[in-house]
């Protein structure tokens, strides 16, 4: 399978703090290649391009052709070599200089939520899969987009907060690609914006719940902040912390 770099070139991640009830985004672009033949394969047209791409072709995964008489997308029907394959697209002519061709598979993700064995929270937010799912490019921008943030919503639950380190406001997230962990980051049971949450509130001092304090008949009152890589409640009586 190779790693996830040889698919796509990351452009853009999430932040490294994430509102869950907000889109949490990875996006990317795949890598292109050079066109330089075409000749007949029975009838079908058969891609000779000028070094092979980073990864493995595989029948039924498309590529698009960006220039001249085989201009837009085409379905990979058979693979003769690392630099030439047929496409279940009808032979119409040779091709004169050559086009840029980019190839656009399906690509497959893991989704983890938790820390993994030997990382600080291992056993109060344990190293689960919570989702295994496909992205397919955009046919018009080619670019891969994908968000995250319906799967991290699901594993979150409306609880009374705890003094302290609340583990249900926080918890942490990664992608797996085969065999390759993808840098992990955090995410809240939240709904403030990203990417604002992040650069406003992560370990700022300033609380996440600043506009809507909770507050007890007894006088007490709670608020939320980031800490590092938490979310701690820290509890109030008549304004000073307890």
């Amino acid at each position: 399978m190779g790693s996830l770099s040889d698919y796509i070139d990351v452009i853009s991640t999430p932040e490294e703090w994430n509102a869950a009830y907000k889109p949490i985004t990875y996006k990317g672009a795949p890598y292109g290649g050079v066109l330089s033949a075409v000749t007949d394969n029975s009838g079908f047209a058969q891609f000779d391009i000028s070094s092979a791409f980073t990864l493995t072709l595989v029948v039924g995964q498309t590529v698009n052709v960006s220039t001249g008489v085989y201009e837009g997308f085409h379905v990979i029907k058979s693979i003769q070599s690392t630099t030439l394959f047929t496409v279940e697209t009808d032979y119409i002519s040779a091709i004169s200089g050559t086009s840029i061709i980019t190839y656009l598979p399906v690509i497959q993700f893991d989704l983890y939520k938790g820390y993994a064995t030997g990382e600080t929270y291992d056993v109060e937010l344990p190293y689960i899969k919570i989702a295994t799912f496909k992205v397919e490019p955009n046919m018009t921008t080619f670019e891969y987009t994908w968000n995250v943030s319906g799967y991290l919503q699901s594993i979150f639950s409306i609880q009374y907060p705890t003094s302290g380190i609340d583990f249900n406001m926080f918890n942490r997230f990664r992608l797996v690609f085969g065999s390759d962990d993808l840098e992990y980051y955090q995410v809240a049971n939240s709904a403030i914006d990203n990417p604002e949450f992040d650069t406003i509130y992560a370990n700022t001092g300033q609380p996440l719940n600043q506009y809507d304090t909770i507050i007890f008949n007894c006088g007490y009152t709670v608020q939320s902040f980031i800490i590092g890589e938490t979310i701690q409640n820290k509890v109030y009586l008549d304004g000073n912390e307890l």
